[in-house]
């Protein structure tokens, strides 16, 4: 059954019932985790442009963005576990705070795998629009005289007209990866692909649906994002669930399973 954008936040506040403590916890664990560890690497980056030049200075530039990287796959393991978490709430299974580190203990390479694959196939697109925002912005420096912010700003229209669909294919990788860890990374893409065909504008428009929420949180300085984000989070999850209804195992979906 397909159920509106409307029964499927329902859906989410009601699994969230009782469950925002573990779920707002777990969310500040995580970003708790994710400061200290780019906290000391901030160092790396020389306060003065000018000593860009010098050999130490590159150095440090190219330590910080290898660490940078290392980091975000970190940082995309953790909130996978994140995602298990809602996982097990929506199915009713046994959870804990421990769930954010499921990934690091199930198939952390095909996570990783996962992000590579997207990160490429937005590379793949991206060059093109790069390509046609130097030629309009180009254009545009002839003709009228423009500066060169022209390109930036044709850069990002475009990126963004090209890639929220492309990434709107691939919102449920993570999800596959918490339910078929038996599927490779490239057989995750291909059906997250293949279920969010037809239901892209609809995801869309889910997520477009929160903007007041995110709103009110800047009015509370970032505050409110702590029960903001479960509810979007398990907002997605029944989307997931809600186009994902094949028959399971019993044995398969065991509770001994989700105790990860």
């Amino acid at each position: 059954m397909i159920y509106d954008n409307r029964e499927l936040k329902k859906r989410a506040r009601q699994k969230l019932v009782g469950r925002y403590g573990i779920t707002a916890g777990t969310l500040l664990l995580c970003n708790l985790i994710i400061t200290i560890l780019f906290e000391p690497i901030q160092s790396m980056i020389p306060g003065n442009l000018s000593s860009l030049r010098r050999a130490s200075s590159l150095f440090s530039i190219a330590a910080y963005l290898v660490c940078s990287i290392i980091i975000v796959f970190l940082g995309n393991i953790l909130l996978s576990g994140y995602r298990y978490l809602h996982m097990n709430i929506a199915r009713e299974r046994s959870c804990s705070v421990s769930n954010l580190f499921y990934g690091f203990n199930h198939q952390p390479d095909k996570v990783i795998l996962l992000i590579l694959r997207v990160l490429l196939i937005n590379l793949l697109y991206m060059l093109p629009c790069l390509f046609i925002s130097y030629v309009v912005g180009s254009l545009f420096y002839t003709l009228l005289g423009t500066s060169i912010e022209i390109f930036f700003i044709t850069a990002v229209i475009i990126a963004a007209i090209v890639l929220i669909p492309v990434n709107l294919r691939y919102v449920l990788i993570f999800n596959l990866w918490a339910d078929y860890p038996d599927l490779t990374a490239r057989e995750m893409t291909q059906k997250s692909r293949e279920m969010m065909q037809g239901n892209r504008t609809r995801y869309f428009l889910l997520t477009l649906s929160f903007i007041g929420w995110y709103l009110l949180a800047l009015l509370s300085l970032g505050i409110g994002l702590i029960w903001i984000q479960p509810y979007v989070m398990m907002t997605c999850t029944q989307f997931y669930l809600d186009l994902n209804e094949s028959p399971r195992d019993t044995a398969y979906w065991s509770d001994e399973r989700y105790n990860g």
